[in-house]
């Protein structure tokens, strides 16, 4: 009986850490692929104010390549980069269990066991949100860099990542670097809820109405879901998400980047949405919808069709843990 509960408890943490490098992997890969999209999302949600206005995606991506090329598609990459990686991990692996438990909860002595990974995914993505918001202030500064008028004082000041960390930490010290936390902690936890609870509800559908192998499953005989089915859900659900959640994603993006010019329109998340309200009207909590599902769908599509593969590949890789 001690072996066996050692053996488990070892494959368990094998399962584990496959779980973490392939989240981290797959969200990695995304980000990467993407990138462009996101900056562009981010562009169009920035508030318009005079010679910055963003009139649309083509708009946008025009705009990127007449002032900065095809390498200002990058911008705010590496700051991304920090965050993601970590985030993802810990968010898959606590997934993995409550999924692991909802569906054999007698295996891990019952329903209740799901509250653990539960509470856990909560406080990782409160705490992510807490770590992150500095990261995602300095990247979404860098990407409205080439969107500023040359003319503009402010064009010298987020050319590269250090002298954007520099110049906040100068001009708006604690405060600028964690000035919209409110409003990433509102728009991350839902939306990893809804997030990873569609997924898994679009692959049950599928499942029920997929009951053989058909011409766009390319799964193994065995597998009633193959990755295209993986990418079709987890895009479908990425939608619902982002969808759900867009009003905050404004929020935080105005928050984040009104610095720029040297003001402070919004004292934070309920005076800002009062605000865009007021002035914008839905079409501005809105704002940016466009660009960011033509981001999420690839992107949730791609990532957990990779995580699946992901998984495939380093279980093979991976020592067993005797």
């Amino acid at each position: 009986m001690k072996q066996n509960g050692t053996k488990e408890e070892k494959i368990g943490l094998r399962a584990s850490v496959i779980h973490m490098i392939s989240g981290a992997s797959a969200r990695l890969s995304a980000a990467i692929m993407l990138a462009p999209i996101d900056l562009v999302k981010t562009r169009l949600q920035f508030r318009t104010i005079e010679g910055t206005s963003t009139k649309g995606i083509i708009d946008a991506c025009k705009n990127v390549i007449q002032k900065e090329g095809i390498k200002g598609f990058a911008r705010g990459l590496g700051p991304r980069l920090v965050y993601i990686v970590p985030s993802a991990a810990i968010s898959f692996l606590c997934y993995e269990r409550i999924i692991s438990v909802l569906k054999n909860p007698e295996l891990y002595g019952g329903y209740n066991s799901a509250i653990v990974p539960f509470v856990t995914v909560t406080f990782a993505r409160l705490a992510g949100s807490l770590l992150r918001t500095p990261f995602d202030v300095v990247k979404q500064r860098l990407q409205i860099y080439g969107s500023i008028s040359d003319k503009s004082p402010q064009s010298r000041m987020y050319r590269n990542t250090y002298q954007a960390i520099i110049h906040i930490w100068k001009t708006e010290r604690w405060r600028g670097l964690f000035n919209s936390v409110q409003s990433s902690v509102l728009r991350d936890t839902p939306y990893a809820a809804i997030y990873f609870s569609s997924y898994e509800f679009f692959k049950w559908t599928q499942s029920k109405v997929v009951k053989s192998p058909a011409p766009f499953q390319f799964g193994s005989k065995k597998e009633k879901l193959g990755p295209i089915n993986h990418m079709f859900a987890g895009s479908l659900a990425g939608i619902v998400a982002t969808t759900a959640t867009i009003p905050f994603d404004v929020i935080k993006t105005r928050l984040q980047t009104q610095a720029i010019f040297g003001e402070q329109k919004y004292k934070g998340v309920i005076h800002a949405a009062k605000t865009i309200w007021r002035e914008e009207g839905y079409r501005g909590l809105s704002r940016g919808l466009s660009a960011r599902i033509l981001y999420i769908t690839p992107a949730a599509g791609i990532i957990f069709s990779s995580y699946e593969q992901f998984k495939k590949i380093f279980d093979y890789l991976l020592p067993e843990m005797e």
